[in-house]
């Protein structure tokens, strides 16, 4: 049985239809939006502070967690001493880690407008540095752009850490010692308040 012409006509227009159009092609996938971010490799004590005060104004938990001892790279584990009354006031912090961490940091970056930044300055800054190791101090305040009418806006206090170099070479947050400023709610009360 012969095929009619007016059949293979259009058969011989749709394969050239289909053949000079991109139909079927597929197209690259869109790169998903990367978050802005600031982190370098923290080979000095002054690169790991910077690191520590850029994930707050970018609000990228990674580099912030990065910050912090990691147990693959150090036998060191990671303990914080929080603020006067702030351990009463929430008792998880009496027994703090980088889950922690973690959490309230999420939570405290998703309840921010993207827009807006988290502002973590240091002041009175005093750096003792002992081979691997070396001590941080410093008085902090904490701007927090929120539009939760329970939470404070601001924070101040004084901060202790401990940075010690890390199999990598890079430095690392092992201690935190937090130490409240009378009349501001402290970085302690900052993380009770964001945890749950």
């Amino acid at each position: 049985d012969k095929i009619p012409l007016e059949f293979e006509e259009i058969l011989f227009l749709f394969a050239i239809l289909f053949s000079s159009c991109d139909l079927f092609s597929t197209r690259s996938p869109e790169q998903p939006e990367a978050p802005r971010t600031s982190y370098q490799t923290p080979t000095t004590p002054e690169i790991l502070i910077q690191n520590l005060k850029d994930s707050f104004k970018d609000k990228v938990v990674e580099n912030y967690i990065m910050c912090f001892v990691d147990s693959s790279f150090t036998s060191r584990r990671f303990r914080f001493y929080p603020s006067a009354g702030s351990g009463s006031k929430y008792p998880f912090l009496l027994n703090w880690n980088l889950q922690g961490e973690r959490q309230y940091f999420i939570n405290l970056a998703n309840s921010i407008d993207k827009s807006t930044q988290i502002l973590v300055d240091f002041t009175n800054e005093e750096k003792n540095f002992q081979g691997d190791s070396t001590s941080y101090s410093a008085a902090y305040s904490i701007t927090v752009p929120t539009q939760d009418e329970q939470k404070p806006k601001y924070y101040q206090g004084n901060i202790h850490l401990t940075l010690i170099r890390d199999s990598r070479l890079q430095w690392v947050i092992s201690d935190w010692q937090d130490i409240k400023n009378e009349n501001y709610p402290s970085w302690s009360e900052l993380k009770g308040g964001y945890y749950l």
